[in-house]
């Protein structure tokens, strides 16, 4: 019969007419009772119906070919068969997509025939010949068959009635039989005369259609052959996102008796391979098995994968039908409960399929104007991102796909995020970060003092992360992101917080800054209280210290980005922790690492303090915040440029030496941030605050291995703090700074360029906005006054540091008779005579005394210089005034046996007698 069959389609199949519906059915029956060596034969029929004769067929006869198409899909004889008869359903739902209109007006025109219906009678007369008879009053045609037919594995047949089938059959046997098969014609059922309702009906009938070949597809996806299953759930997602558009009417039947179906049996059956023990026999099997799927659990692990692909691409590309169904709020949680568990207790594999299923699931919504209930939705799924930071047995490689799928959410869904979101971002990522399975394994014992720190993949991957983020919307979301790098900056801190001057952490939980924005001032209330989570006590020293080192690369990569507003709000937390960072640089703990965290902390320090103090000194009111400002930046110049004895005596001399010389351009660079940003920015300081500064300058310009008297050197008790007072470029850049604080840009004085604290002045000035109340006259006057003040301050000291040089120099000269003077020391009194000579100072620097803290009056502060006798006086101003406090030191020189000396020494004392106005 199989072969018959066969045979029939391969010579009469283009030649048949009527007879498809009996057809179909035969093929069908002989599919379900084949034995399984005529499988093989009878699905070449089935090729042959789907391949050449599909569009001849009735549509009433697809359904019985596309069950027989997934009983042949089912069938254990052949793998390849199995292969095969899915990708025919997919053929037959193409098939449904581009006919669809046509088969549904065939089936509006079949359902109008009469229908032949086949039954099975008892025969009355055993002599009955096997013949046809028709019957004019019945229209009834007998056909008697000459074998047992069983009713119940035969069912009735319903055909429309044709003139082809009045021809007598022929005479298969003449064998008689207690049975026949009797086809009943009987008329059309179910008929109706709207065309509304016959649409509709058509319409039911083709989705039906496309059910039955999901429903197929859905029993193939639980096979239990692995190779098989997942073909299917291949082909069940391309099928869908291939025809979801024409699916719109039965989307709810997919979504709940496909989809979540899928769902719950894969999960079930996921969950009992685990109890499954020992790889399978691939001797059953007929197949080489790889080790990555030679247990039955490995095998559902891939099918797992492609379920959570399936079900995430239909969702994301069909999310807007699908959110009108009534049952898809539960159907969504559903699905991210089963994500969920496929990340926290199954495989890699499985695991990081389902973080990438979250990530399409949150993608499916885009777009800014969501609705309650889509945000609702979008926050569940967020959700889960947010379990997944405390399970620390999550596996690494999961956690990088955590974060790649994190990074890529927020870039395309950045417009969804609200300040809550902001918040739980960051926070995922520390928990990531400081996670135990994040640290990069431990170094050896031997390599551990000399090992450089180093990050994880993971790690750089989050930090990597953490750079994209920024800029932000507000300052709460500025605030957040500095408070989770201030806290990895101080996890190394903590441990030496012994060591440190300054304490370790915010400096206050909360405070209140004027923020400026559109010309509006508003006081603003900002919490930095960032709750990191704790390292691990098995956390590493040196993964701790690489962690701090990229946190604060990033703050000052950031900071330059943020808008003044932001720097204003978090630059006091970021200038005490680059202090603590500073600070670093005397503790004898640092011998043990390679990483220098006080050279990094001094260039975050000069960044912040450059493009943070203009902000924040705009921007707060409050004075107690600004002198506790002042007093953090000038504690911890003290501290690092000049530091206690007390602090250096603990380090031995080599060492000692070692910071000197790598510290130099540092300290250097951080003198010239006090005079040329630091100090125009001064206006509401204290005063001791200000000779704080200029005393630092001063005991810096000291430190001249011959530029120094024997009263410097009088705290000078151990071999450490000795070896300080030996630093020529740095006592050079000092005395340049004491220059550059009393110098003056007054159109009146000024020949060349202006200073740079002057014209930091300036800009400060010109940048700030004006308030409606302060004129320029007042602006004028408020920057003129700070100059004085400043220059009043530094002039002493400036005065006694060159007037030391030049004494000394005078008198080595002369003690050196022909041998000439070493080139550093004609270099020193060279560099001062320069600056003396273009020096210009305020007119009234010299006017009033300037007393130190102390109460005494400083060297050289009176107004003018009075004769030995008191007959004469002779007042001391003028942009040269100071020429005339150093004249006889100058006069001491003139016997100076280098010419380039005497040279400036001549400009110089043609300035004083034009001072003097002895010439013009």
């Amino acid at each position: 019969m199989v072969e018959l069959l066969f045979q029939l389609l391969q010579t009469c199949g283009e030649d048949l007419k009527e007879g498809w519906p009996l057809l179909v059915q035969l093929v069908y029956d002989t599919g379900s009772d084949a034995i399984p060596s005529l499988i093989p034969t009878a699905f070449k029929s089935v090729e042959l119906l789907v391949n050449d004769f599909l569009p001849s067929i009735p549509p009433a006869s697809i359904l019985t070919l596309v069950r027989c198409v997934g009983k042949y899909a089912s069938q254990n004889t052949g793998v390849n068969i199995s292969f095969t008869a899915v990708g025919m359903l997919w053929k037959v739902a193409d098939y449904l997509k581009k006919e669809g209109q046509r088969l549904k007006r065939d089936y509006i025109s079949e359902k109008q025939k009469p229908i032949l219906v086949i039954e099975e009678r008892q025969d009355e007369d055993e002599n009955l010949p096997n013949t046809l008879e028709t019957s004019s009053q019945n229209e009834t045609v007998v056909a008697t068959g000459t074998e047992d037919i069983s009713s119940n594995t035969t069912p009735a047949v319903s055909l429309p009635l044709s003139s082809s089938f009045a021809s007598p059959l022929p005479d298969i046997s003449r064998r008689k039989s207690s049975k026949r098969l009797t086809v009943v014609a009987t008329p059309p059922t179910d008929i109706t005369d709207d065309p509304e309702e016959q649409r509709q009906q058509a319409e039911d009938f083709l989705n039906g259609l496309w059910l039955e070949i999901f429903r197929q597809l859905r029993d193939l996806c639980i096979d239990k052959r692995p190779e098989v299953r997942n073909c299917a759930l291949h082909t069940l997602s391309s099928t869908l996102l291939t025809h979801g558009d024409v699916l719109e009417a039965i989307w709810q039947p997919i979504l709940c008796d496909v989809l979540l179906t899928v769902l719950d049996t894969v999960s079930n059956a996921h969950r009992l391979s685990k109890d499954e023990q020992g790889p399978l026999d691939a001797g059953k099997q007929n197949l080489i098995v790889h080790h990555s799927r030679n247990t039955a659990e490995k095998q559902w692990d891939e099918t797992r994968v492609l379920t959570l692909q399936t079900v995430a691409r239909l969702f994301k590309t069909f999310f807007g039908p699908l959110k009108m169904l009534f049952d898809f709020p539960v159907a969504w949680r559903r699905v991210l409960e089963f994500v969920e568990d496929a990340i926290l207790h199954y495989s890699d594999e499985v695991g990081s399929a389902a973080v990438r299923a979250v990530q399409e699931l949150l993608q499916a919504q885009s777009g800014t104007d969501l609705s309650d209930e889509d945000r609702e939705l979008w926050d569940l799924a967020w959700q889960v991102y947010e379990r997944i930071g405390p399970h620390a047995e999550v596996s690494d490689k999961v956690l990088n796909s955590v974060v790649e799928s994190l990074e890529e959410t927020y870039l395309r869904c950045k417009s969804i995020f609200v300040s809550r979101h902001y918040l739980s971002f960051l926070s995922l990522l520390d928990q990531l970060m400081l996670c135990p399975g994040a640290a990069p394994s431990n170094p050896s014992a031997k390599s551990s003092v000399s090992a450089a720190p180093k990050l994880s993949p993971l790690q750089r991957s989050i930090f990597a992360l953490l750079e994209k983020l920024p800029p932000f919307d507000n300052v709460d979301n500025w605030t957040a992101y500095y408070a989770r790098l201030v806290a990895h900056i101080s996890i190394p801190l903590s441990q030496l917080a012994a060591d440190l001057t300054l304490p370790v952490g915010p400096s206050t939980p909360s405070r209140t800054i004027k923020v400026v924005n559109n010309a509006q001032q508003t006081s603003k209330t900002i919490q930095m209280d960032p709750q990191v989570p704790k390292p691990t006590a098995d956390k590493q020293s040196l993964n701790q210290l690489a962690l701090a080192q990229r946190s604060l690369a990033l703050v000052m990569m950031t900071y330059e980005q943020a808008s003044e507003a932001v720097r204003a709000v978090v630059f006091e937390d970021l200038l005490r922790v680059a202090g603590q960072l500073m600070q670093t640089r005397y503790i004898p703990s640092r011998t043990t690492t390679p990483l220098n965290l006080w050279k990094a902390g001094s260039e975050a320090f000069i960044l912040i303090v450059k493009l943070g103090l203009p902000a924040f000194q705009h921007a707060t009111t409050n004075e107690d915040a600004i002198a506790r400002v002042w007093m953090v930046m000038t504690e911890v110049l003290q501290s690092v440029i000049l530091p206690d004895a007390t602090v250096t005596a603990s380090l031995p001399l080599p060492v000692l030496q070692d910071i000197v010389k790598e510290s130099e351009a540092v300290d250097i660079a951080l003198v010239n941030l006090i005079v040329s940003d630091m100090i125009p920015l001064s206006f509401d300081i204290p005063s001791s605050l200000h000779w704080r500064l200029i005393a630092l300058l001063d005991t810096g310009a000291a430190l001249h291995g011959l530029g120094h008297d024997e009263s410097n050197n009088q705290h000078a008790h151990t071999h450490a703090q000795a070896h300080l007072l030996y630093r020529e470029a740095f006592a050079q850049a000092c005395v340049k700074n004491l220059f550059l604080a009393c110098a003056d840009d007054s159109p009146t004085t000024v020949k060349t360029g202006a200073s740079p604290l002057h014209s930091s002045l300036q800009s400060v000035d010109e940048s700030s906005p004006s308030s409606g109340i302060a004129t320029e006259s007042i602006r004028t006057d408020s920057r003129s006054r700070l100059r004085l003040k400043v220059a009043k301050m530094a002039a002493p000291c400036l005065l006694a540091r060159c007037a030391d040089v030049l004494r000394r120099f005078a008198i080595d000269e002369r003690q050196s008779g022909q041998m000439p003077l070493p080139r550093n020391r004609l270099q020193e009194v060279t560099f001062v005579l320069e600056h003396l000579k273009n020096l210009n100072m305020h007119p009234d620097v010299f006017t009033n005394a300037v007393t130190a803290t102390n109460g005494s009056e400083t060297p050289m502060s009176t107004s003018s210089i009075i004769s030995e006798d008191g007959t004469f006086v002779l007042p001391v101003r003028g942009p040269k005034a100071h020429l005339l406090k150093l004249f006889p030191q100058l006069v001491d020189c003139v016997t100076s046996k280098e010419m380039e000396f005497k040279e400036l020494l001549k400009d110089i004392l043609h300035s004083v007698s034009r001072q003097l106005g002895l010439e013009s």
